[in-house]
């Protein structure tokens, strides 16, 4: 189990020593939030913003802020503008690296819960070009090819997804859905399966 408070005293003790830090801010604002301090934590994110307009994380830590909070709308605009600050510094793709995708996937998850599925299928997709390996994305934009009724690009997804993560119950359940709904019911019925098996309170 991580050690939030700890970790916030730590980062108390480093913005004593150099006040100027966006990233240690931003981090702060992260461990806070982990605490359940969400006021806490969007000033930390503030301060960072203050500190380097520049620096896309805390910007992107917002906008994971507002899409909790279900406030879709504010949400992309935090997404879009680390996107874009990301995109105009190559530095940054040092400093995060695999964690830019999240920008995308979690842009596409903001769209998706507003039912702009055509886009959030496009941010997702590029999510799975900058880490295909995260199962996830595969996960939601599965889901939303279900949503908008492509069943086969969905059962393409589900199948990657359950590849890299044999056991994501949720993937072999969604895939089921799919394949019922191509008339595949024996397949339908065998995923269910699966999924009844790794977790017993998923029903179809």
């Amino acid at each position: 189990m991580q050690n939030y408070d700890g970790a916030v005293k730590d980062y108390d003790i480093a913005i004593k020593l150099c006040s100027c830090n966006a990233t240690i801010y931003s981090n702060r604002g992260n461990a806070k939030y982990c605490q359940g301090d969400i006021v806490g934590a969007l000033a930390d994110y503030n301060k960072a913003i203050t500190l380097n307009p520049q620096f896309p994380m805390p910007y992107y830590n917002k906008g994971v802020l507002e899409l909790l909070q279900k406030h879709f709308d504010e949400a992309i605009l935090y997404f879009d503008k680390a996107i874009e600050l990301y995109k105009s510094n190559d530095i940054f793709a040092e400093q995060i690296g695999l964690k830019y995708s999240d920008f995308f996937m979690d842009r596409g998850n903001a769209k998706f819960e507003m039912l702009d599925y055509e886009n959030a299928i496009l941010d997702f997709t590029e999510a799975i070009v900058l880490n295909p390996s995260n199962f996830k994305t595969y996960f939601n934009r599965g889901n939303t090819k279900l949503r908008m009724k492509d069943y086969l690009g969905s059962i393409d997804d589900f199948d990657i997804l359950v590849r890299l993560n044999p056991t994501y119950a949720e993937g072999y359940l969604l895939r089921g859905y799919s394949k019922r709904e191509i008339g595949d019911f024996v397949g339908a019925l065998a995923d269910f399966s699966i999924a009844n098996n790794i977790n017993p309170n998923l029903k179809p």
